[in-house]
């Protein structure tokens, strides 16, 4: 179990973020880079985030690792500049709606391909769900 999750960590290191400006494409690809991984692995991750004895401390340990990453994306000079909502209800949110993908793919055994995902997951994410999905909004 630690060893795939090392493996993950490991994989979405790599990957560069940053939050201002933020990058679509760059979310794209650490979002790819773990439907990459879990695919590969598909049963473990299956038995550890889907199936009835499902391991919850598992699930956290890798929500903490995407947390850690969206982290990564907010540079020391960033600090100082306000945002308009908590940056904490931010992250969790992310990690949340991030997490849930995943789960979603799994489950439905991977109904979209990791690039159809990320792309859309990224879209959701730096558009709002409903400007993302083409409905008007209005103030």
């Amino acid at each position: 179990m630690n060893e795939l999750l090392s493996d993950l960590k490991e994989a979405i290191l790599l990957c560069p973020i940053s939050m201002n400006p933020f990058s679509i494409s760059l979310l794209e690809t650490v979002m790819q880079t773990v439907l990459e991984h879990i695919s590969l692995n598909m049963t473990f991750y299956r038995s550890m985030l889907i199936e009835e004895n499902r391991i919850y401390l598992f699930q956290a340990k890798m929500e903490n690792i995407i947390k850690d990453k969206l982290m990564e994306g907010w540079k020391p000079a960033q600090e100082n500049a306000p945002l308009a909502i908590s940056k904490e209800l931010l992250i969790e949110y992310l990690v949340s709606a991030f997490m849930g993908i995943i789960i979603w793919s799994i489950k439905n055994d991977k109904p979209l391909s990791k690039e159809e995902i990320s792309s859309q997951f990224s879209k959701i994410v730096a558009y709002g769900h409903l400007r993302a999905a083409g409905i008007a909004v209005e103030e």
